[in-house]
Protein backbone atom coordinates (compact mmCIF):
# COMPACT_ATOMS: atom_id res chain seq x y z
CA UNK A 1 0.00 0.00 0.00
CA UNK A 2 2.83 2.33 0.83
CA UNK A 3 4.42 1.65 -2.54
CA UNK A 4 1.14 2.40 -4.30
CA UNK A 5 0.84 5.75 -2.52
CA UNK A 6 4.44 6.61 -3.33
CA UNK A 7 3.92 5.60 -6.97
CA UNK A 8 0.73 7.69 -7.20
CA UNK A 9 2.47 10.69 -5.64
CA UNK A 10 5.42 10.27 -7.99
CA UNK A 11 3.04 10.05 -10.96
CA UNK A 12 1.19 13.18 -9.83
CA UNK A 13 4.47 14.99 -9.34
CA UNK A 14 5.61 13.88 -12.80
CA UNK A 15 2.38 15.24 -14.35
CA UNK A 16 2.84 18.57 -12.51
CA UNK A 17 6.44 18.81 -13.69
CA UNK A 18 5.39 17.96 -17.26
CA UNK A 19 2.72 20.69 -17.15
CA UNK A 20 5.22 23.17 -15.76
CA UNK A 21 7.70 22.14 -18.45
CA UNK A 22 5.07 22.64 -21.19
CA UNK A 23 4.18 26.05 -19.74
CA UNK A 24 7.84 27.04 -19.61
CA UNK A 25 8.39 25.87 -23.20
CA UNK A 26 5.39 27.96 -24.33
CA UNK A 27 6.76 30.93 -22.40
CA UNK A 28 10.19 30.38 -23.97
CA UNK A 29 8.59 30.38 -27.44
CA UNK A 30 6.83 33.66 -26.60
CA UNK A 31 10.11 35.12 -25.39
CA UNK A 32 11.74 34.09 -28.68
CA UNK A 33 9.00 35.86 -30.61
CA UNK A 34 9.38 38.94 -28.41
CA UNK A 35 13.14 38.92 -28.97
CA UNK A 36 12.63 38.70 -32.74
CA UNK A 37 10.16 41.62 -32.57
CA UNK A 38 12.59 43.60 -30.44
CA UNK A 39 15.40 42.94 -32.93
CA UNK A 40 13.12 44.12 -35.75
CA UNK A 41 12.33 47.28 -33.79
CA UNK A 42 16.03 47.97 -33.23
CA UNK A 43 16.63 47.59 -36.96
CA UNK A 44 13.74 49.93 -37.75
CA UNK A 45 15.01 52.44 -35.20
CA UNK A 46 18.42 52.36 -36.86
CA UNK A 47 16.80 52.87 -40.28
CA UNK A 48 14.74 55.76 -38.92
CA UNK A 49 17.80 57.45 -37.44
CA UNK A 50 19.62 57.09 -40.78
CA UNK A 51 16.62 58.58 -42.61
CA UNK A 52 16.48 61.49 -40.17
CA UNK A 53 20.20 62.20 -40.66
CA UNK A 54 19.76 61.97 -44.43
CA UNK A 55 16.75 64.29 -44.30
CA UNK A 56 18.81 66.82 -42.36
CA UNK A 57 21.60 66.58 -44.94
CA UNK A 58 19.17 67.01 -47.83
CA UNK A 59 17.47 69.95 -46.11
CA UNK A 60 20.86 71.63 -45.71
CA UNK A 61 21.70 70.92 -49.36
CA UNK A 62 18.33 72.36 -50.44
CA UNK A 63 18.93 75.47 -48.32
CA UNK A 64 22.37 76.03 -49.87
CA UNK A 65 20.99 75.36 -53.36
CA UNK A 66 18.19 77.87 -52.79
CA UNK A 67 20.67 80.49 -51.58
CA UNK A 68 22.88 79.86 -54.61
CA UNK A 69 19.90 80.07 -56.95
CA UNK A 70 18.85 83.40 -55.41
CA UNK A 71 22.41 84.74 -55.79
CA UNK A 72 22.54 83.62 -59.44
CA UNK A 73 19.17 85.25 -60.17
CA UNK A 74 20.38 88.45 -58.56
CA UNK A 75 23.60 88.34 -60.60
CA UNK A 76 21.59 87.67 -63.77
CA UNK A 77 19.27 90.63 -63.15
CA UNK A 78 22.24 92.87 -62.37
CA UNK A 79 24.04 91.76 -65.54
CA UNK A 80 20.89 92.20 -67.60
CA UNK A 81 20.45 95.72 -66.21
CA UNK A 82 24.07 96.61 -67.05
CA UNK A 83 23.61 95.18 -70.56
CA UNK A 84 20.53 97.33 -71.12
CA UNK A 85 22.41 100.39 -69.84
CA UNK A 86 25.32 99.61 -72.18
CA UNK A 87 22.98 99.11 -75.13
CA UNK A 88 21.29 102.42 -74.34
CA UNK A 89 24.67 104.17 -74.14
CA UNK A 90 25.73 102.66 -77.48
CA UNK A 91 22.45 103.74 -79.09
CA UNK A 92 22.85 107.28 -77.80
CA UNK A 93 26.47 107.38 -78.98
CA UNK A 94 25.40 106.27 -82.47
CA UNK A 95 22.70 108.89 -82.60
CA UNK A 96 25.12 111.54 -81.45
CA UNK A 97 27.67 110.55 -84.04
Amino acid sequence: MCNEVAAREATEKLHRVEKENAALEARLAEMGELQASYDDLLHLKSDLEYCQRRETQLSEFTRRLTERNAALQSDYLSTQSRLQASESAVSEARRAA
